[in-house]
């Protein structure tokens, strides 16, 4: 069966328009009150703890500057951590373990650093007082020369003492040499820089060298692909790293070996590479090198390479040392091309 119900159109519309009203308000406030529920839960999960962070964060750049001033600073840790765990208190949390870290190693810095400055202050006046002396050594070293070389041609060369002479000069010019090196590093003076070739230098350094070379009767091998490059730079100082460094190589080799030397061009650089067959480097020897007056040679000062070091940075430039122990040694300069 069915059943069928009539109702007129109009008694719906009555009925629609009596509770329309009533459906209205109850939706509006029903919106109204999610909405204040999201406000606030956002207000008080989110927003208050992004806002406590952000203040936090201004805080510690307000703080930071004053690092500079070498005060002792303690950087301040967040105080707004809730006991809830949510990402923002996880975000908190890492913020103070960051701060705290370099809260302590801040300290360590300070402490190495007032160490490091009474050490440079230590040495800076014995650098002072060092190269005073060696000053006042040289013009006694100078006489002393002179006199000999008066008396040597007293001599003739058949006898003895001339060649006890030549000993004592040989001495001398080895102690002068030292004396130098002590100037230089104590008292550097500032490159006269001009537009210069690589490849003049590197060849007027051979030049000078080429009887030493020969006595100990050394191959040099030179590859010069960056011949026409151009530094700017001064001759006498680049010279002298390059004398040094063929020097080293050549008491690393002592007798019957080969050195190379060669030059390329890079991008915006240029680069020497001095390669000997000596002996090479422990790597006890290899992390002290560039320390002033480090030496394993009974006759040196220990000054050659910390000079080279300081001068090549003066350059704008920088030196790598690589070795093999008893496969030789690689000493690689690079410094930026004159344009």
């Amino acid at each position: 069966g069915f059943i069928v119900v009539k109702v007129k159109m109009n008694d719906l519309k009555i009925a629609a328009g009596r509770h329309r009203t009533t459906n209205i308000v109850i939706a509006t406030f029903t919106f109204l009150g999610i909405g204040f529920v999201l406000f606030a839960a956002l207000s008080f999960l989110v927003i208050k703890p992004i806002r406590n962070l952000r203040s936090y964060i201004q805080q510690l750049l307000f703080e930071i500057p004053k690092l500079e001033t070498g005060a002792i600073v303690q950087l301040p840790l967040s105080e707004h951590i809730s006991r809830t765990h949510d990402e923002i208190v996880d975000l908190d949390i890492g913020f103070n373990k960051v701060v705290q870290s370099l809260n302590e190693a801040y300290k360590k810095i300070f402490t190495l650093h007032k160490i490091q400055l009474g050490y440079a202050d230590r040495l800076a006046s014995t650098g002072e007082i060092a190269a005073s002396v060696a000053h006042e050594i040289k013009n006694p070293i100078a006489g002393i020369v002179g006199a000999l070389q008066i008396i040597k041609k007293d001599y003739p060369e058949s006898n003895p003492k001339h060649e006890i002479i030549d000993e004592m000069l040989s001495q001398l010019a080895r102690m002068n040499q030292s004396i130098n090196d002590l100037l230089s590093y104590a008292r550097p003076k500032p490159p006269e820089l001009s537009s210069v070739r690589v490849h003049e230098i590197v060849e007027r350094t051979l030049t000078l060298l080429s009887h030493l070379l020969e006595k100990n009767n050394i191959t040099i091998e030179t590859h010069l692909n960056a011949s026409d490059a151009r530094i700017f730079a001064d001759t006498k100082q680049i010279q002298q790293v390059l004398w040094n460094i063929l020097l080293n190589a050549v008491q690393a080799i002592e007798k019957d070996g080969i050195i190379s030397i060669s030059t390329l061009k890079q991008g915006d650089n240029v680069h020497i590479v001095v390669k000997d067959s000596g002996a090479g480097i422990s790597d006890e020897h290899l992390s002290n090198i560039f320390k002033p007056f480090y030496t394993t040679k009974h006759k040196g000062t220990g000054l050659g390479l910390p000079i080279c070091k300081q001068i090549i940075e003066e350059h704008r430039g920088n030196i790598v040392i690589d070795t093999i122990v008893g496969a030789g040694t690689t000493v690689k300069i690079t410094l930026p091309l004159h344009k």
